[in-house]
């Protein structure tokens, strides 16, 4: 009888643990689902911003410039920076492309 009893825990265990495993795995594929969702709307709303604050920016600081490509790196590259605390004393040289390495390297 008291063989049985176990017999039956163990059973009732193994039955169970496939499935909560796949309950959890499903919790946690609608979790990620929805916040890598509201993270890429989060993202839109951002870049929407440091866009039109680019364009502004860049409206302001150079207002007699015409359009080429090295203007659309400043519209990106500045307020994306500024984001983050940088605030571009001297204007940064967006034409090298090894932008993002020390100031040491860039200046060698």
């Amino acid at each position: 009888m008291h063989a049985a009893k176990i017999f039956d825990c163990l059973e009732k265990i193994t039955a169970w643990t496939p499935k909560k495993n796949l309950f959890m795995f499903s919790l946690l594929f609608c979790f990620f689902s929805s916040q890598t969702v509201d993270m890429l709307y989060f993202l839109l709303i951002m870049v929407i911003f440091l866009l039109a604050y680019g364009v502004a920016q860049q409206a302001i600081l150079y207002p007699n410039e015409a359009a080429s490509w090295s203007m659309l790196s400043r519209i990106l590259f500045r307020p994306y920076f500024q984001v983050y605390g940088e605030l571009f004393v001297d204007p940064p040289d967006t034409r090298n492309y090894f932008f993002f390495l020390t100031h040491k390297k860039m200046n060698k």
